[in-house]
């Protein structure tokens, strides 16, 4: 078979000549069938009997619609279907358009062969004559095998359904150690194998932007008088520029070599993104979409247009051009695959590529060589994997660990975590001395970041999913970080003892100054953020009943007081020894000798120490940070608290009996966190009845002071005045009318 040739399982000229129509025989012997009633026998099988159920539904019954029978690119060329030697400038630029569209509804959870290979000009692009089109065409298959190998590489589309749309065979001279990884995820039978060789796709674009840059201009030397606008021609060389530095992207974050004639994949263990120029790049792509934007409807071809129809800008399959073909490859999608038609329409493309390289140019870096704290790269992807699609988020994945346990490819998850835990201490110090050697200090640590590495890393990589499958891996997540709080429990008790020991003999010095703050309260913090953020995704996905929200904020309520307990204490303890380490350094240490005090003489800090320095006050910063969000957020639980046990006081929405059953599997994922302590079922009783003693009116006012209360804490937050009105709306309307509204499920 010939690349491009459609595989064909019913020759239709070697069906007999006699065949009979069963049509009116059919319809008379299924008349005293009733409606929904299927014939049954041993020989038709449940699984027949469910294909019969799809016969002659549009939806699943691929057969309902004639397809031409010759759906090649040769044939559609040799047919005069479509002009691939000089065709129309605004047909070009509508078909590059719609691709790009096509390639964004691809990366939104349908199949390569309902969306990007609906365009039968990549079946075979040595077929086009037109330069310009041709290297665009082959640019486009090598960002589609790019987009592929990333999200592969994560591993993430098995977690979110994406397996079909990683599926075509397109064979790549530079990309045989991915093609074996693609064949065994393949789900989906196509239309046609794709065979193209991209070697030198970076010189052909280059070569083609180079002659279209003579043809623009001569045009405006000759059209134009030499005034610089729009036209066709400049239209065509931004989509150009457009794909080829998504190239750039893929090259500078990645590692892809598309550029150069020995092009191969350089992900390694020496790679590291460039950042200065993936930044450049993307925003040389935003550049690009924001001129595509304005020019996409005045020079490319659009649909016509019904009168009788106002607004219809657009037909989103894209037959109206005469290289999309929708039903193309129909037959090889499996039947219960979605079978959507609709493509995302232009502008919609544009704008999702445009906050894609925005969101690419926020991820987590301060300066070269330098590595963020893991406690700001985790808030980072966490806020970064709200709003984001499957290609998005594996960007990030890849962009962050490029390696295997490499941050940035820079450090080590385990040196990240080393210097997040000692928190500007030096704990070197102490590791050399003879006690800790003796007491096997050392070891002792690398076990605990051993396991804290595994577990860092999966808190990482939870945040390549979707929010609903973030969800569902925090339980695995947070029984990881319950082993890891033992360990941590057992490293501070060594510590604790060395501490003891180096009293009784040695320098004092060393207990003060150089304590170490609570591995184990670092640790359980992390566990807290990832219960409340458990908590967070359930009512953002709308998970919990209106009658559940009093003991959803009880118990997170409850779980922010021993967080902010847990952040407070290690905030202390740094502040602590920042303070007297900063005194004796600068000078201000006094030491008893011979009974009299002697200040320690002032020194110039060493480099190490400036750095030491400067991470004390970025992790008492950040612990600032937390413990005034941890007010924030337990106040406002409190407050709902409140405001929904009012409610179920003025009977305004139905508070069931016996939820002891309901409340224990809500929370049966963070069983794991055996810190949790006095938070169970009983005791939210016990504070629900003492609620019982005040009526609606009264539990409204005291959740509006509450509101009030934050505003003054964070008065930026527009939600709480608008909380803050409800509460009094209610409490005012409560007192004159009881029943004056209902409560709709998730208000």
């Amino acid at each position: 078979m010939t690349p491009g040739e459609p595989r064909r399982y019913i020759d239709i000229t070697a069906l007999p000549a006699n065949c009979v129509d069963i049509t009116e025989k059919f319809a008379e012997a299924s008349e005293d069938l009733e409606v929904g009633e299927m014939v049954h026998t041993e020989t038709f099988t449940l699984s027949d009997s469910m294909s019969a159920i799809e016969v002659l539904d549009s939806k699943m019954d691929v057969g309902m619609h004639k397809l031409p029978l010759d759906l090649t690119l040769k044939g559609a060329i040799e047919g005069g279907r479509i002009n691939v030697v000089d065709m129309p400038n605004d047909e070009i630029i509508a078909t590059m358009d719609c691709t790009i569209a096509a390639l964004a509804t691809w990366l939104h959870g349908q199949s390569l062969d309902s969306t990007v290979f609906t365009n039968i000009l990549l079946q075979d692009v040595n077929l086009i004559e037109h330069q310009a089109l041709r290297v665009f065409h082959k640019a486009i298959l090598e960002i589609v095998q790019h987009f592929k190998e990333i999200i592969q590489a994560t591993g993430t589309f098995r977690d979110n359904g994406k397996g079909e749309l990683l599926g075509r065979n397109i064979s790549f001279r530079k990309a045989e150690i991915f093609r074996e990884a693609f064949q065994e995820d393949i789900l989906v039978h196509f239309y046609a194998d794709i065979h193209v060789d991209t070697m030198n796709i970076g010189l052909e674009l280059d070569n083609a932007l180079v002659d279209i840059d003579q043809e623009v201009n001569a045009y405006e030397r000759e059209v134009a008088n030499g005034q610089i606008h729009h036209n066709p021609l400049r239209c065509v060389r931004e989509r150009l520029i457009f794909v080829k530095e998504i190239l750039n992207v893929t090259k500078h974050y990645f590692g892809f070599e598309p550029l150069q004639d020995n092009a191969s994949n350089s992900t390694g263990p020496s790679f590291k993104p460039n950042f200065d120029d993936g930044k450049k790049a993307c925003k040389a792509c935003g550049t690009c979409i924001m001129l595509m934007t304005r020019t996409y409807e005045e020079f490319g071809k659009n649909p016509e247009r019904d009168d009788d129809i106002e607004n219809k800008t657009d037909d989103f399959l894209y037959e109206w051009l005469p290289a999309f073909i929708s039903e193309l490859n129909r037959r090889y999608v499996p039947a219960a695959f979605p079978r959507k038609k609709d493509l995302m329409s232009r502008i919609e493309a544009l704008n999702y590529f445009d906050k894609l390289f925005l969101k690419l140019e926020r991820i987590p870096r301060d300066l070269p060589g330098h590595v963020p704290g893991i406690d700001r790269i985790l808030e980072d992807l966490r806020t970064f994997s709200e709003d984001s699609c499957v290609l998005s988020r594996c960007m990030a994945q890849l962009v962050v660990i490029p390696n295997e346990n490499s941050i940035f490819g820079v450090a080590t998850i385990k040196e990240v975590i080393f210097e997040a835990i000692r928190g500007g201490i030096d704990i070197q110090r102490i590791l050399n001395t003879k006690l800790a050697k003796k007491m096997e200090l050392t070891e002792l640590l690398e076990r605990f970041l051993d396991d804290a590495s595994k577990c860092f890393m999966g808190a990482i990589n939870l945040y390549g999913l979707n929010t609903a499958r973030q969800r569902d891996a925090i339980s695995d997540c947070l029984s990881d970080f319950g082993n890891l709080i033992t360990t941590a429990a057992e490293v501070d008790t060594r510590l604790l003892e060395f501490m003891k020991l180096l009293t009784q003999g040695g320098d004092k010095d060393d207990l003060v100054v150089y304590q170490i703050p609570s591995v184990y309260g670092y640790i359980l913090h992390h566990a807290f953020s990832l219960m409340y953020y458990h908590c967070a995704l359930g009512f953002r996905l709308g998970l919990f009943e209106e009658y559940e929200f009093p003991y959803i904020y009880w118990y997170l309520q409850r779980v922010n007081c021993q967080w902010f307990t847990c952040i407070d204490h290690r905030g202390k303890q740094l502040f602590e020894a920042n303070k007297r380490i900063n005194d004796k350094q600068m000078g201000l240490w006094e030491k008893r000798v011979k009974g009299q005090l002697v200040t320690v003489p002032t020194r110039a800090l060493t480099e190490q120490e400036q750095q030491d320095s400067r991470m004390r006050c970025a992790h008492l910063d950040a612990c600032h940070s937390w413990i005034e969000k941890g007010r924030y957020q337990g106040l406002l639980c409190e407050a709902m608290f409140k405001f929904a046990m009012g409610l179920i006081r003025s009977k305004f929405i139905p508070y069931p009996f016996n939820e002891d059953l309901r409340f224990h599997t809500r929370f049966s994922h963070f069983g794991s966190i055996g810190e949790i302590f006095g938070i169970n079922y009983l005791n939210f009783q016990q504070d629900a009845l003492k609620c019982a003693t005040h009526t609606g009116p009264q539990l409204f006012s005291e959740g509006q002071s509450i509101f009030l209360q934050i505003y003054n804490i964070k008065n930026q937050n527009g939600y709480i005045p608008r909380w803050s009105r409800s509460c009094s709306t209610c409490a005012r309307r409560t007192r004159s009318s009881p029943k004056f509204f209902r409560v709709k499920r998730g208000k």
